[in-house]
């Protein structure tokens, strides 16, 4: 008998998710993660922005493009989905970078509250993307509780922080990490 544990996994990532949204009676497909932030910078607020490579400008947010990482700030009130939102972002980048994500690092600094779709992580790798790794830097409790939300969709690394700066040196130490190794 031949398990696929691939489905497995999946199974098992939708039924916990199903059974937390479960304690507060929430429908499934009708939950859109909220997430609410206070006294939060931007990064074109810090000295990190005389970094950034590149700055791609959307209608819903910013993307901030360093050498190894991408800092992402979503705009107040959007509902963060694959379609609207996520794939031409994605599809920009992964054209810049020129490779599908493998060696960069995504660090969404949540300086506004908006809703996120957490599953709509399936379509990011159903077309073969991947990150080294993805943080979110959360600066309240609703906010890190929306994140182990999101950890259960992701197949990268990831990781919470409470400020701008320590998710950019793990973000460093990781793509250090890669250098390193291949020396």
């Amino acid at each position: 008998m031949h398990i696929n544990l691939n489905s497995v996994f999946l199974s098992l990532k939708h039924s916990i998710y199903r059974f937390i949204y479960s304690i507060f009676n929430v429908r499934l497909n009708q939950v859109f993660l909220s997430v609410y932030f206070r006294n939060m910078k931007s990064i074109k607020d810090t000295s990190f922005y005389n970094d950034a490579i590149q700055v791609l400008s959307y209608s819903f947010g910013d993307y901030y493009l360093f050498e190894n990482f991408i800092i992402g700030e979503v705009n107040k009130d959007i509902v963060f989905t694959w379609k609207d939102h996520a794939k031409s972002v994605v599809e920009e980048i992964t054209s810049l970078y020129d490779q599908n994500g493998k060696d960069l690092v995504y660090i969404s600094n949540r300086i506004h509250p908006y809703s996120v779709v957490p599953s709509d992580w399936i379509h990011f790798f159903k077309y073969s993307y991947s990150l080294k790794g993805y943080g979110i830097i959360s600066y309240d409790q609703k906010g890190k509780l929306n994140t182990m939300f999101e950890k259960l969709f992701m197949r990268s690394k990831f990781r919470s922080f409470d400020n701008l700066s320590e998710a950019i040196s793990w973000a460093k130490k990781l793509n250090n990490s890669k250098e390193e190794s291949a020396a």
